[in-house]
């Protein structure tokens, strides 16, 4: 039998390996969604412990790496957009669907329009707009099952 510890470790490497194998899968099938947005949730959520975190920036860096971009810009958006705006936002507003929907399409846009130095075409927002349903409607599941 494992430890909790040794069984979250265990359960955040299967979480690395299938993200990975997820990656490809969604290489081959491009209208899946990277699951970025999934990851910035989980990272919200589990911001103050280090496995986790671990386990989040590398995937981060796996698809950076994957995808031939740079690396670390990822993580360092998902470090700076929690900072600044998530954190100071979850004390105006609700921690509901459409708070979680609306956060996961500003680090897709962030990070796609390279931090506002490039404008995104209608096609893209829409795009990214259904990812960011998509996969929040993905955390929500999640959530509910942890509980």
């Amino acid at each position: 039998m494992l430890s909790l510890k040794q069984d979250s470790f265990f359960f955040l490497c299967l979480g690395i390996l299938g993200f990975y194998f997820y990656s490809l899968l969604r290489d081959l099938m491009p209208f899946l969604p990277p699951m970025i947005g999934f990851l910035f949730l989980f990272y919200a959520k589990k911001y103050d412990r280090f496995l986790p975190n671990l386990s989040v920036f590398g995937c981060l860096f796996w698809f950076e790496s994957m995808h031939l971009k740079t690396l670390g810009v990822l993580a360092l958006l998902f470090l700076i957009y929690h900072q600044i705006i998530y954190k100071n936002s979850l004390k105006l507003f609700n921690d509901g669907f459409l708070f979680k929907t609306l956060h996961v399409f500003l680090v897709y846009y962030l990070y796609l329009s390279r931090f506002f130095s490039v404008s995104l075409s209608l096609k893209i927002l829409g795009f990214l707009a259904l990812f960011a349903l998509i996969e929040s409607a993905l955390w929500g599941l999640y959530e509910k099952s942890s509980l």
